[in-house]
């Protein structure tokens, strides 16, 4: 007996620009609600709402007039504007978000290729956030769009080091780590390996190798139809300061007729929408035991560490079948029993769940 997901229904969307639209676990649509700050290009449910008020969720969207507001959830039924903030740029196209002691940093980028990053503190509820610093870079000198920003933070705690890292995947073939420092971001590293613009970034492993090193597997997704799989070892002093000591790419898939768009990661199984290709779900397997992989991780870049398996979500509808489909969210429940992916052009939201299957 193995696991598989299963085609469960379909709900047509609306496709307004300037709203956010709630769905339950069972596809139904909730509510609806109008955004004043312009059409939503990216939206995330902040890690807020893991560590604080149970009833009261937060979100966080990046809007097309440049734009980003930060909203409220309320009972996952209602959603009401906390803040709205004007960067100054034309359309902003990625949020992410960091809550970490009550200290929540957000990771904005824009379509002329600037990088933002404000720092906010919230006391006791969402309602009394207050902004403390903002601080931006221009990331692309040709005012390419930045597609993609990901916060990752690191956390050593035998040398009592914390830092936020910024990565950020832009239409120049190009992704990108910045140091998110006190009064400015600095870029450590970038990567070209890309043929395509550079849309999604996620982090699939992170292990901590002694007191300074750390070493990362890191997923990048491109335009050129291919996911990136590298190894990244970084070492952080009680300076702030961190050096990029190796990046390797590890492997390399290949999903043949569309650009990889999104990626969500959820223990060794992860998420991809491929836009003109359809959705999928991919099961990466590191092949040595936690110790063996540090080794290798740290000497022997050069080795293949990495198995996987790749399956499409099928359409069991002729219908379905036959529709032109875009498909650019994907997203899961906790456990990844419940999957969802939207098609553009279908305006359709499609629920699939996990089952038993018989071999």
């Amino acid at each position: 007996m193995a696991k598989n997901f299963k085609f469960y229904n379909t709900s047509t969307i609306d496709l307004n620009p300037c709203s956010i639209n709630i769905f339950d676990a069972e596809n139904k649509f909730i509510t609806k609600h109008c955004c004043q700050s312009g059409g939503v290009f990216d939206l995330k449910i902040s890690d807020y709402h893991y560590t604080n008020d149970n009833d009261n969720e937060l979100i966080i969207a990046a809007h097309s007039n440049g734009m980003f507001a930060i909203y409220k959830l309320k009972n996952g039924k209602q959603i009401e504007q906390i803040r709205q903030i004007i960067t100054g740029t034309k359309m902003l196209t990625t949020i992410d978000d960091s809550f970490v002691d009550n200290f929540l940093t957000l990771a904005i980028g824009s379509s002329d290729g600037k990088l933002f990053c404000y720092q906010f503190t919230i006391e006791n509820s969402i309602e009394n956030l207050v902004e403390q610093q903002s601080m931006h870079s221009v990331v692309t000198k040709d005012s390419s769009s930045i597609w993609y920003s990901k916060i990752i933070r690191f956390k050593i705690i035998e040398s009592q080091i914390e830092n936020n890292l910024i990565f950020v995947g832009c239409e120049d073939s190009t992704w990108r780590i910045f140091a998110c420092n006190p009064q400015n971001l600095t870029e450590l590293f970038r990567n070209c390996d890309s043929s395509y613009g550079v849309t999604s970034i996620e982090l699939f492993r992170m292990n901590q190798i002694d007191t300074k090193i750390v070493s990362i597997i890191l997923l990048v997704g491109s335009y050129d139809e291919n996911l990136r799989v590298y190894s990244i070892d970084l070492e952080f002093n009680h300076n702030s300061d961190v050096k990029i000591l190796r990046c390797c790419l590890q492997q390399k898939i290949h999903i043949e007729g569309s650009g990889i768009w999104r990626i969500r990661v959820n223990n060794d199984n992860i998420l991809i929408s491929a836009m003109y290709s359809g959705a999928y779900w991919l099961k990466l397997v590191i092949s040595n035991e936690l110790d063996n992989f540090k080794q290798k991780i740290q000497h022997n870049h050069n080795s293949n560490i990495l198995n996987y398996k790749l399956n499409k979500f099928l359409f069991e509808n002729e219908d379905l079948l036959n529709e032109n489909h875009l498909v650019y969210g994907i997203a899961s429940d906790s456990i990844q029993s419940t999957v969802i992916f939207a098609s553009f052009y279908a305006k359709k939201i499609f629920l699939y769940k996990l089952c038993d299957i018989y071999l």
